[in-house]
């Protein structure tokens, strides 16, 4: 928590604390960050016109601004207290160049790693509040993409068998609530490679699941071949890409083959037979 006390003016009083308080780990996705908080104590006998500006650097490097104007202002009147959070204090943060993120607030942060992030207080020309503004180090991760675990390229499903196919990943990590996963299965015929048969083709199987690890696909029959799939995962409110890649996993391949018949009891009654 960092508190600061500034005089307006010529005034002997002090007349406005103030506090930020955001978590030292956090994912790089701004959306999330809405529990950081500002708390401002107005202790002047006049009301104050009150915007916040947030400024992200890392090494003394800009990443990203708010954008201004801020798109509001608050009025704090005398003796009274003003909390924001989240989106309240960061408006729409912009990259250093001026670009917006496509998917504004949701876009994260240029770079991970451990970031000084700073508030400055202004009032409504733009003209700095404080003497010296709220900042706090924060450690930002990005979330690793969820991994296709089974089945793989290694497993052959016999299609005697095929009555449910269970698919099975490894989550985004760090886990977090409120994340979905959309599963998708093509065919892969000889004359398309993965790439082209998953851009190409509508998939066989569409489905997702959320907070989950594994989706079980009921189906009569599949027919010999092989096949691709993979999972998207996404935010279950939102419905925004999580991770890099717009969460995609990489794919991953498996095999169906045709049981034949009595197979391994016919080739040994096969064997008895020529002695």
């Amino acid at each position: 928590m960092l508190l600061v006390s500034v005089s307006i003016g010529a005034q002997p009083v002090l007349p406005l604390h103030a506090q930020f308080r955001m978590a030292s780990l956090a994912p790089c996705y701004v959306a999330e960050w809405h529990h950081a908080e500002v708390i401002i104590e107005n202790r002047s006998e006049r009301s104050l016109l009150v915007a916040p500006r947030a400024l992200i650097t890392k090494n003394g490097r800009l990443l990203m601004r708010t954008k201004l104007p801020h798109r509001r202002c608050w009025t704090i009147a005398p003796g009274q207290q003003l909390r924001l959070a989240g989106p309240e204090i960061f408006g729409t943060l912009i990259s250093s160049d001026g670009i917006i993120g496509a998917a504004a607030p949701w876009q994260a942060t240029p770079d991970t790693g451990q970031l000084s992030v700073c508030i400055h207080l202004t009032d409504s020309l733009g003209t700095e509040i404080l003497a010296e503004p709220l900042c706090q180090t924060v450690t930002l991760y990005n979330y690793s993409l969820p991994i296709p675990l089974a089945p793989v390229t290694s497993d052959t499903l016999p299609t005697a068998r095929m009555r449910t196919v269970r698919f099975v990943w490894m989550p985004v990590l760090p886990q977090r609530k409120g994340t979905c996963y959309q599963v998708r299965c093509f065919a892969l015929p000889d004359s398309l490679g993965v790439a082209e048969a998953v851009r190409v083709q509508q998939p066989l199987l569409d489905q997702r699941c959320c907070d989950c690890t594994e989706l079980r696909w009921h189906i009569e029959r599949l027919q010999p071949g092989r096949y691709v799939w993979s999972v998207q995962a996404f935010d279950r409110d939102n419905l925004l890409p999580i991770g890099s890649t717009d969460g995609y996993s990489l794919t991953a391949t498996f095999t169906v083959v045709a049981r034949v018949h009595g197979g391994p009891l016919h080739r040994r009654n096969h064997r008895v037979q020529r002695q």
